[in-house]
């Protein structure tokens, strides 16, 4: 009997130890992403219609090994953008970790969303005037 429970016991911690592991993925992402600028006005009182959206920085190694960085750890691109009003501005050009807003000239609040690979997520708001 005594044999019988240490061998249960060893199934158990057997399937115990292989399950902690099944679904555990580490990232290199983050939860957030550092989009700047974070927040933007648009309109006829300062004449601008459009802006460029960078998220994270860059890092180069000793090496010369070049690396974008999203405010919390490295993205994984290409980056996914999109608009919360597409009747008050759009993107019109992404490349690597950068995006250019282009306003259509209406009033109103634009939220303009990014998201990595990994499903990190930053936020940027453009005011219309």
């Amino acid at each position: 009997m005594k044999k019988i429970m240490m061998a249960v016991f060893g199934i158990i911690l057997g399937v115990v130890a292989i399950g902690s592991f099944i679904g555990c993925e580490t990232i290199e992402g983050g939860e957030a992403l550092s989009v700047s600028p974070s927040v933007v006005t648009l309109g006829e009182s300062n004449g601008v219609r459009s802006v460029t959206f960078t998220v994270g920085g860059t890092s180069t190694d000793t090496n010369g090994l070049t690396t974008i960085i999203g405010g919390v750890g490295e993205l994984s691109v290409p980056l996914t953008w999109s608009v919360s009003q597409p009747t008050l501005g759009h993107i019109t050009t992404t490349a690597g970790n950068q995006a250019v807003y282009i306003s259509s000239g209406g009033k109103g609040v634009n939220v303009i969303s990014v998201e990595d690979q990994y499903g990190a997520q930053g936020l940027a708001t453009v005011t219309q005037l």
